[in-house]
């Protein structure tokens, strides 16, 4: 997301709050929040205005964006079928590679080459291992995307 962007959106947030931000202020939110998709964090922001009595503070904004994790597990079990389909067990790297840390962890512990070979009566059933591992990964590791720290991952967790 590029700052000019960011600035439109918040400078939108404010308004609906009557609050003024300075430039300090905005560049702030805008470095605390600038890994975030700008069109998720537009849908985020939209919800905020129309759910809080306040103007969110940039930990709030973070938690919003990140609360929905039913949405986002499918999103991403939709991310690694379309990269199954694209790649398929031949290149299983680039597949990985093109992942989010946390799907890539969960499809490396439920086996990328068991997500490849499977049947379509075995969808639904892999797709609901997905999530639940997920959601339990991203619950885990919700610290680090709050604070946008790098997942350390390793083995042994």
């Amino acid at each position: 997301m590029n700052k000019k962007d960011f600035t439109k959106l918040i400078i939108g947030l404010a308004e609906a709050y009557r609050q003024e931000l300075s430039a300090t202020q905005t560049s702030v939110y805008y470095e605390m929040l600038k890994d975030l998709d700008l069109d998720k964090l537009n849908n985020t922001i939209k919800t905020i205005i129309k759910t809080k009595k306040f103007f969110p503070t940039i930990a709030e904004i973070r938690e919003s964006y990140f609360e929905d994790k039913k949405l986002l597990a499918d999103k991403e079990w939709g991310e690694v079928l379309s990269g199954v389909r694209k790649y398929g067990i031949y290149d299983q790297e680039k597949l990985l590679n093109e992942l989010n840390p946390i799907t890539r962890n969960v499809v490396e512990r439920l086996g990328l080459e068991r997500l490849c070979v499977m049947e379509q009566t075995q969808v639904p059933m892999e797709r609901k291992a997905f999530i639940e591992m997920f959601n339990n990964f991203n619950e885990y590791h919700k610290e680090e995307l709050l604070c946008n720290n790098t997942l350390l991952l390793s083995e042994n967790e």
